[in-house]
């Protein structure tokens, strides 16, 4: 009885090949959805999943997530920035709309009474250590501009009572807009 040997130099060939036709397949995926939903949408889809932005679906399965595993900050406090009927809004997991979506046996938790405004008050205050002149262009378009996850200083400046006592929301009308705050 005479035993062959394996040619294992095809064995190989073939994992070489079933890789590089795997990659070509991800890149001809990749060119595809470019080309078909546009490179701009395709890196915002991109990057909204990994920043905790985008549809409702991915915000969804974000807070179920932090729901999943009590992620109280997560949950409450970090902001995200979704599109609800062609309007991009900023919302966290406690709204509404999103924690009644939340997969099937997950609760939503309870956000408690002004958990999140320390750390925004902290992170506004950091920015020009301590509050802003309001006189300070300088100073005023730091704070109003600067983003604490996806609100502006000037957000929070309506929802934190304590924060900067010296200004008023209409201080940062000036700052609104991208352009201006460049």
């Amino acid at each position: 009885m005479e035993l062959r040997k394996l040619n294992k130099k095809g064995a190989e060939m073939t994992i070489g090949t079933l890789v590089i036709i795997v990659l070509a397949v991800i890149v001809l995926v990749i060119l595809v959805l470019g080309f078909t939903t546009g490179w701009n949408n395709l890196w915002d889809n991109i990057s909204n999943f990994f920043s905790g932005g985008g549809d409702v679906k991915t915000i969804v399965n974000q807070c179920t997530v932090a729901a999943t595993v009590s992620n109280t900050f997560d949950y409450c406090c970090k902001a995200r920035e979704v599109k609800f009927s062609e309007k991009e809004e900023i919302i966290t997991c406690a709204d509404t709309r999103i924690s009644g979506m939340l997969g099937e046996g997950i609760t939503p938790l309870t956000c408690p009474e002004d958990y999140c405004e320390p750390f925004f008050k902290g992170e506004c205050e950091s920015i020009v250590e301590g509050c802003p002149d309001p006189g300070n262009d300088d100073q005023m378009k730091k704070f109003c501009c600067h983003k604490v996850q996806a609100l502006t200083c000037a957000d929070v400046l309506e929802v934190v009572d304590d924060l900067c006592s010296n200004l008023d929301v209409s201080d940062c009308d000036n700052f609104d807009t991208p352009e201006e705050c460049k």
